[in-house]
């Protein structure tokens, strides 16, 4: 995730298994606001890959039960109060998903983008000590990356 405005200058984010890492005007930040959600979670092909991702996430993918979340009747995969991911029992939709340390993200209504990408039309983002955050899906579009894309020194590179 890359932001960019005048006032706070170029900030960027990069979610792989192992956490989060961030960095604002090239200076890495060691406690980053989690703005960046695991959308990888939404790109799994089948259920083996949803379940094996959340495992990385150190969710447990052999805990399932229900809950609700918001208007939704959800089955929760994970603990409730731990990793998981909440899929709406109509729309088989994820609505939430929830990392270790309290931060939970929600997922608005499936919106199509081009090239068939389906994501959420907005998610929501809640941590412990940050302001709550609200990113507004506006496009979207298939995109190759290059071997170099989004490798750790991305985060500091060319970014003041």
């Amino acid at each position: 995730l890359e932001v960019r405005s005048e006032r706070n200058g170029v900030s960027r984010q990069l979610r792989r298994t192992s956490g989060l890492s961030a960095a604002r005007n090239g200076q890495q930040q060691a406690t980053p606001i989690p703005v960046l959600p695991p959308l990888w979670l939404l790109q799994a092909r089948d259920s083996g890959r949803l379940l094996s991702r959340l495992g990385e996430l150190g969710g447990n993918p052999g805990a399932i039960s229900m809950g609700y979340d918001g208007p939704s009747d959800c089955y929760v995969i994970g603990n409730k109060n731990g990793p998981s991911i909440w899929i709406d029992q109509d729309e088989l939709s994820v609505v939430r998903i929830q990392l270790r340390g309290g931060v939970i993200y929600r997922m608005g209504p499936q919106k199509g983008f081009a090239g068939g990408i389906v994501l959420p039309s907005w998610v929501e983002m809640e941590s412990p000590g940050a302001p709550r955050l609200r990113l507004e899906l506006q496009g979207a579009k298939p995109f190759e990356p290059g071997e170099a894309t989004f490798r750790p020194d991305w985060l500091t590179a060319g970014a003041r």
